[in-house]
């Protein structure tokens, strides 16, 4: 087993515990499958989490026992559930989002409700951890990743750290380079694409590695409009569509003035979004000011994204040059369905949709050549059906969960089993899945 520097912890006995709980389960763990205790704490439901759940979702399919640990917000436990995954930990006593804040305030603000409530969260996943001797520890999402070290060291295994978005707000390198201070370092750094993998991959004494969003291409796949516009009582016109919070990083203002400059080419355009955010309301009263409102509508948290970009003519992404955008989930989704893209030419998005290929990509403070590129398509069917199935053959060749969930797998392995241990490989039924 990889050697931890746990002697930073608790000089006073604490290695001698760990290093007892370690040679506990070196006996232990030739005998069973690998057991992941992978943490997911996030209020909002968005592209990490939904990649969360296809890795719960897949490496249990892979005979691997995982058990999440989730929370506050609800949407997460229904995701689980409708893949067929009821082993998890829901705590509702993780962090929640405050009010809509400045940036650096966010973030700050974010890291100091973490601090607050972090000792009973740890004992809690502690308590887990010691009783049912894992292997890994996962942590999804960077305010898991000082607990995801902390628990891992407490119970001498190795953890696994993965992030799909940029470090946009300068103080986030010095609050975890901080904390690293007191955990050791994890075994695997993971990124979703090169453009987050680069920035903070130095920060760690580890190896790192890409591990692509996945995507499930029957669950997103091309679909009718008309049946889609009716779920969301959507009129015939055109409509153009983002999935992302409405949130200050996903742009919002630059959103606004898109949406205005193609109304002024397109006026019967229907902008819609989905994705449910703190700041949700003042984004609403911004629209209605600037008359916006008869062709912008907010839907909230939509559970089935597949009809929501089967609905639309285009799918866009406005997210601004400074901001946390990696490889956008919502992006890749849409090109599942066989939708043209128009997006920011920002973080990973330059990795995944290829310019005039499986849409176009804009200067993010190119308002009038952003309205442009979506006008263009909302008026050439042609160009539309082309694109979209040039983005569709993108995800096919490139993205589907089955093979991010092998690779992930076999990282997996390779940190929980660094001497080549064989591990038992128990077929799993999956309600609505079949065997696997």
């Amino acid at each position: 087993m990889r050697a931890l520097r746990i002697d930073r912890l608790e000089p006073s006995g604490f290695p001698m515990r760990a290093a007892a709980l370690a040679d506990t389960r070196s006996t232990q763990r030739a005998s069973h499958p690998i057991r992941v205790l992978y943490l997911m704490p996030a209020e909002a439901f968005g592209g990490a989490e939904r990649q969360g759940v296809e890795h719960i979702s897949g490496l249990i399919r892979l005979g691997f026992e995982v058990t999440a640990v989730v929370g506050p917000g609800t949407p997460i436990r229904e995701a689980l559930h409708e893949r067929g995954v009821f082993n998890y930990v829901f705590m509702d006593d993780f962090p929640t989002t405050g009010p809509s804040r400045a940036a650096w305030a966010g973030t700050v603000g974010d890291w100091m409700q973490w601090v607050k409530v972090a000792p009973a969260c740890f004992r809690r996943i502690l308590r887990i951890a010691e009783s049912d001797h894992f292997d890994v520890v996962v942590g999804n999402r960077a305010i898991s990743w000082p607990m995801a070290g902390m628990i891992a060291a407490k119970v001498g295994i190795p953890y696994i750290i993965r992030a799909g978005g940029r470090p946009a707000n300068p103080l986030t390198r010095p609050m975890l380079l901080a904390l690293h201070t007191f955990f050791p370092p994890p075994a695997m750094f993971l990124a979703n694409c090169e453009a987050v993998r680069a920035p903070i991959a130095g920060w760690f004494d580890c190896p790192s590695d890409i591990l692509l969003n996945g995507i499930d291409p029957n669950r997103y796949s091309p679909r009718d409009l008309a049946p889609s516009r009716r779920v969301f009582n959507l009129p015939e016109g055109p409509v153009v569509g983002m999935a992302a919070r409405p949130a200050p990083e996903k742009g919002f203002d630059f959103f606004a003035k898109v949406a205005r400059a193609t109304q002024q080419r397109v006026p019967d355009v229907t902008f819609v979004v989905a994705g449910e955010h703190v700041t949700r309301a003042a984004y609403e009263h911004r629209m209605d000011k600037l008359g916006l409102d008869h062709c912008v509508r907010f839907l909230g948290h939509v559970g089935d994204m597949g009809p929501f970009y089967g609905s639309c003519d285009v799918v866009v992404l406005t997210s601004p040059r400074v901001s946390i955008e990696g490889s956008p989930n919502a992006l890749l989704e849409a090109m599942a369905t066989a939708r043209p893209v128009v997006a920011t030419n920002v973080g990973g998005v330059p990795e995944l949709v290829r310019h005039g290929v499986d849409g176009f990509l804009v200067d993010p403070e190119d308002v009038e050549g952003f309205a442009e590129h979506v006008s263009l398509l909302l008026g050439h069917p042609g160009l539309r059906a082309e694109m979209g199935a040039a983005g569709r053959r993108r995800v096919l060749e490139s993205y589907r969960t089955e093979n991010v969930v092998d690779h992930l797998a076999g990282i997996i392995r390779r940190v929980a089993r660094p001497d080549g241990e064989q591990v038992p490989v128990r077929l799993k039924v999956v309600p609505g899945g079949g065997s696997s």
